[in-house]
Order: C-alpha cells, then structure tokens, then sequence
C-alpha cells in the first residue's frame, strides 16, 4: 500500500515537472511579446525561437532536469506512457503554433526582422524586398533609385 501510494506521487511529481517546465517556456515567449519596447519587427524571430526551443526538447526529450531523475524512478511502462504524453502534448503545441503562425519567408514578419535594432545594418536589399513585399513603391511613390542612392551614401 506505502510503495503504490510512493509510485503514485512520484508519477504525479513527474507530470506536475513537466508541466512546470513547459510552461515556462510559454511564460517566457508571452513575456517578451508584452514588452514594451518589443514591436512587429521582433515577432518573427521571437515566434521562430519559441518553436525551435519546442522542437528541441521534443526531439531531445529532454523536459527539465528534476523529471529526469525523477522518470528514472518509475516502473519502465509509467515511464514510457509518460514519455509518449509528454511528446504529444508538445506536437500538438507545435502543430498549433504552426497553424497559426506562418514559418515561412513569404510572412511579412519575416521581411520586417531586418529592420530591428538588434539585426545590424540595414541593407539596400532588405529594404528592397520589404518595399516589394508590403507594396510600397506605388502607394508611397518611392523612387528605388533615389533610395539605393541613400544607402550607397550612408555605407
């Protein structure tokens, strides 16, 4: 009766862990899309950097240190059934980041990342791809040679 009731809490332990884990990698995406000072710009490589950190740990199966050591203490079978929960809880979170939000290079967002702070330079070529993409040439009656200009003075 002792050892079943120790089986139990240790196996509640466990998901209560990977529970703690996963959420804080939400809590810590949801945190930087609140900043103040985090704009459309940013939106891109913060979704991107989400998924690949959700990816990682579903391909690593790794989901925090502390369930680790305590998933070595349960029977095979409650550690594998464990493990497969654990996987499918973070491929539906994946597959429903990716429905959501486009991963691609034809996302707007995507276009705009060179025009954070934190990128660097801004070059001639990112601007122009992001003029083409939002259609800005004709609504803003941009000269793309006036602009080419500038940068090659600026460089």
């Amino acid at each position: 009766m002792l050892m079943e009731l120790n089986k139990r809490q240790t196996l509640l332990e466990v998901y209560l862990l990977f529970c703690n884990n996963v959420i804080y990698l939400f809590e810590e995406v949801v945190k930087m899309l609140e900043k103040n000072v985090t704009t459309s710009v940013d939106l891109y490589s913060i979704m991107d950097f989400f998924l690949r950190r959700l990816i990682e740990r579903r391909d690593d199966g790794f989901y925090g240190y502390l369930k680790r050591q305590k998933l070595q203490r349960l029977s095979p079978s409650d550690a594998d059934v464990a493990r497969q929960e654990f996987t499918a809880f973070l491929n539906t979170a994946i597959s429903y980041i990716q429905k959501w939000f486009e991963f691609s290079e034809e996302n707007w967002h995507f276009l705009l990342q060179s025009l954070s702070l934190t990128s660097g330079n801004i070059s001639f070529d990112d601007m122009e791809k992001i003029t083409k993409r939002l259609h800005l040439v004709g609504r803003l009656n941009l000269s793309m040679s006036f602009m080419r200009n500038v940068f090659l003075q600026t460089a």
